[in-house]
């Protein structure tokens, strides 16, 4: 049965004819705009504006009692302010949300624009009773809380919108009430609040997965904050996108696999690039200890901003990425074929860029979807593939393997930080375009990365006779 795939030699010359290089470039251009096309008309869009709905309204006017509490004493008393109140309470009439509501809403208007500078005088005033007393009426039970909290945060009693909202959700089961209780016992470092949410499985399923990270990286319940960060990572994929990454990443491997004859090894390849998807994960959940709990994040100061994207950003990600490659060394390694080495490090590579892209396609649209099929996909490829290589060249006794493996691993390393801070770090902005500096090198070391072939990289294969030292001729002289 004929190969499907073209032949070495094939390779060889297509290698050298301009117009196909040409040519097949174009074909990869042309298949990440179709990409990129696709992936806006994927992305989420709003036809139109909707008629403003419950929890439109409500947050409408959070925003303006928030504007009211922030006047000062004397702003409140112009005539200008005076008619913003009327236009919110005429607003309000407009909504007819019932008479009860109608109480509420007002009342809340009320408070924030007569709020007292002093904590203990809104205990002491009549009106906060009476919106205290409104989170207990039927009509209202969903909204009043909710509302008397934003009056207490206002008034920087913290403690007491907590208690308000927690309350609330005991009475009505609105799971939002927990959530901004929640998110307010984050902020105020109310641990006993965030430990009691925990240990209570009722109370954590209503929680949404971004609550349930903040409440693990609170209280360093690492355990949890790996379950919570693995259903973000699903629940953020979107299959019409992931399929899209497929293709980027399909394009840039049936490449990769012309060089060797790592597709026979169909399950190998797979494992790969399986274990590659899951390093991704891994990655984002290293990057939840490194931000959020070691606060490793950057801070607009140039050589902070550097050595954050070199040690922690490129650090971070290889290191993960070599870990998924280990599984497979042991079998290489007694194949003794550098090249499948090469190629399965790529995959791992791949793999991580599969699941990668399909998060910057949701967030970036068309022109994301363009620069990372071109580049950023062939970039993790390059990177694993050279780390990879490096670590499986320590298994053979030749002389330096250990510092040209750590000179990889470093230069891997520097490459991708600097390659990702060109394009994340302020001042380096006007000189993004050096970023393809880094793509270039990477290129050129991947394809040059076997040993024994200073030109390309070749099928050679290492084997117990070839590595064991030749023994010089010895001569006897005549007597």
């Amino acid at each position: 049965m004929p190969s499907l795939l073209p032949s070495r030699p094939f390779l060889t010359r297509a290698s050298r004819d301009k117009q196909l290089l040409v040519r097949s470039a174009a074909l990869i251009g042309l298949a990440g705009l179709i990409v990129a096309a696709i992936t806006d008309s994927l992305r989420d869009k709003r036809a139109g504006r909707p008629e403003i709905g419950e929890i439109e309204m409500i947050e409408r006017l959070e925003e303006l009692g928030s504007s009211l509490a922030g006047l000062e004493e004397e702003e409140r008393t112009s005539e200008l302010v005076q008619t913003a109140e009327i236009r919110i309470y005429q607003l309000i009439l407009q909504w007819e949300v019932g008479e009860e509501l109608t109480h509420v809403y007002s009342d809340f208007i009320q408070l924030c624009r007569n709020l007292p500078a002093d904590r203990d005088a809104l205990v002491e005033m009549e009106l906060w009773h009476t919106m205290l007393s409104h989170c207990e009426t039927p009509d209202a039970l969903g909204h009043a809380p909710r509302l008397a909290a934003e009056v207490a945060f206002f008034a920087g009693l913290s403690d007491e919108a907590i208690k308000i909202l927690d309350a609330g959700y005991e009475r009505t089961g609105v799971a939002l009430l927990l959530r901004r209780a929640v998110a307010a016992a984050v902020r105020a470092n109310d641990l006993q609040f965030l430990r009691h949410t925990l240990e209570d499985p009722e109370r954590l399923r209503q929680l949404d997965v971004w609550t349930r990270c903040d409440v693990a990286v609170k209280l360093r319940a690492y355990g949890e904050l790996f379950r919570s960060v693995l259903v973000m990572d699903l629940q953020g994929l979107r299959p019409g996108l992931f399929i899209l990454s497929l293709l980027a990443v399909a394009v840039w491997l049936s490449i990769l696999l012309q060089f060797s004859s790592a597709w026979q090894h169909w399950f190998l390849v797979s494992a790969a690039m399986f274990l590659g998807v899951c390093s991704a994960f891994l990655t984002l959940y290293v990057v939840f200890l490194q931000e959020q709990i070691r606060g490793f994040v950057p801070n607009g100061d140039l050589g902070h901003d550097l050595l954050y994207w070199i040690a922690g950003v490129g650090l971070r990600e290889e290191a993960i990425k070599v870990i998924c490659f280990l599984p497979f060394l042991p079998w290489l390694v007694r194949q003794g074929s550098p090249l499948l080495a090469l190629i399965t490090a790529a995959t791992v590579g791949l793999g991580f860029a599969l699941q990668e892209n399909a998060i910057y396609f949701l967030a970036g649209g068309s022109s994301v979807t363009w620069g990372r099929f071109l580049t950023a996909t062939f970039l993790h490829a390059s990177l694993t593939g050279i780390a990879g290589y490096s670590l499986y060249t320590l298994f053979f006794p030749a002389r330096r393997n250990w510092e040209n493996a750590l000179v990889d691993m470093l230069s891997v390393v520097i490459a991708h930080g600097m390659y990702d801070a060109f394009l994340g770090v302020r001042q380096l902005a006007d000189y993004s375009v050096l970023s393809l500096v880094f793509i270039a090198y990477l290129a050129y070391r991947f394809f040059r990365t076997h040993p024994r072939t200073p030109g390309a990289i070749q099928n050679h294969r290492f084997s117990a006779r070839n590595l064991r030292p030749r023994r010089r001729p010895c001569h006897r002289g005549s007597s």
